[in-house]
Order: structure tokens, then sequence, then C-alpha cells
């Protein structure tokens, strides 16, 4: 899987707060800048996964892919959400999504601790043409 810096939305992104608080992605995608071609016809997808052990958000962390008329991705749209396990461990790939159709310029992904506050956890989420399958 090749991973292009123009699309990580999240590198290493600490997800430590408040329960129940949307912390959005540091990075958006702007879909609408010069030079953005995202593969017209072909399916993309957002893949998530844990780069630093979450602990606290009793309840795991709710992640969201969102869309925004804002490029600080505020007042945004839900288009696809996930729930992690309560501690998700570091390496784990925790999601891979085929991307939805989008209105807005501006995509990302938000994270919101669910059930008590978090202390210690980070995220990456990058979106990428082709997803790494693991052998079971």
């Amino acid at each position: 899987m090749l991973i292009d810096a123009q699309l990580v939305l999240s590198d290493a992104q600490s997800v430590i707060g408040t329960a129940s608080t949307a912390y959005p992605s540091t990075n958006t995608l702007d879909l609408r800048s010069a030079g953005t071609d995202l593969g017209s016809g072909e399916p993309l997808y957002l893949t998530v996964n844990v780069d630093t052990t979450v602990v606290g958000g009793s309840s795991g962390v709710k992640i969201d892919y969102i869309q925004s008329a804002a490029a600080d991705l505020s007042s945004p749209d839900v288009l696809a959400s996930f729930t992690t396990a309560a501690t998700p461990a570091a390496g784990t790939v925790l999601w891979q999504l085929t991307l939805p159709q989008n209105t807005k310029r501006y995509v990302g992904v938000q994270y919101t601790p669910l059930g008590s506050n978090t202390t210690a956890g980070k995220f990456n989420a990058f979106i990428v043409k082709n997803i790494q399958v693991y052998p079971t």
C-alpha cells in the first residue's frame, strides 16, 4: 500500500481529551484545489489505524469520516462512522472504508472519546487507492 503525503488526514494524531468532545483531524483534503483528481471512476479507501494504544475512553473512540464547507472542518456532516473497542492497541488497523460520495469541498476525520476522558492514544488516517489485505 502506497501512502501519498497529500492524502494523510492524521499522522500520529493525539486523541487525549474530554469524553464526548469531537477532535477533527489535523489535516483536511481540499477536493477543489488545483490538481486534485482523486482517481475518477476508481474506488478509494479511508484507512484508520492505531499509532499509540488508547488509554481511557472506557466505551471506545468514535471515528467519523466527515465533510464540511469550511477548511477547519467546522459544522461537519458525518458520512460514515466507526466505534473502536474500549482500548484499541497500537498497530491495529481499525477501519478500511470505501469512500462514499461527498458534496462539500473539504473532507477529514474526527475522533470522539466515549465513556470517559482519554489520557493516551494516537491515530493515523489516510486515503489510499488500494488497501492492505492481511491473510487470516
